[in-house]
């Protein structure tokens, strides 16, 4: 259902739904927002559209609230390279894996934890 946005107990459907969401987010005062999503959402870009436009509105998504409850932009001194492997098997034996938005494997991993340390 790649047009619905739900704000607490209201639902919106159909074309124009995504544009609706910064008018709303802004009428009630928000200003930090955690989009939560799935892997086809991801796919097709509807995601990517919504945080666009937040971020033009000046409307905080995922990034402030991270910052807010203690989570780190990278990994930077957290884990080191000897780590990695392990890291990379639990990343893969995580019952989470299967939903991500495309297959993966070992190196993948190991490649995307070096981007963010």
């Amino acid at each position: 259902m790649a047009n619905r946005i739900v704000l607490n107990n209201i639902s919106y459907h159909g074309k124009g739904a995504i544009k609706e969401i910064v008018n709303e987010a802004k009428a009630r005062g928000f200003q930090h927002i955690f989009v939560c999503t799935d892997p086809d959402l991801l796919k097709f870009g509807v995601t990517k559209k919504v945080t666009d436009l937040l971020d033009e509105a000046g409307i905080d998504a995922v990034k402030q609230l991270s910052k807010d409850v203690g989570i780190p932009e990278n990994l930077a001194g957290k884990i080191k390279e000897e780590d990695l492997d392990q890291l990379a098997k639990d990343a893969l034996a995580d019952a989470c894996c299967p939903g991500n938005p495309r297959d993966t494997n070992l190196e993948d991993l190991k490649a995307l934890y070096r981007k963010v340390m």
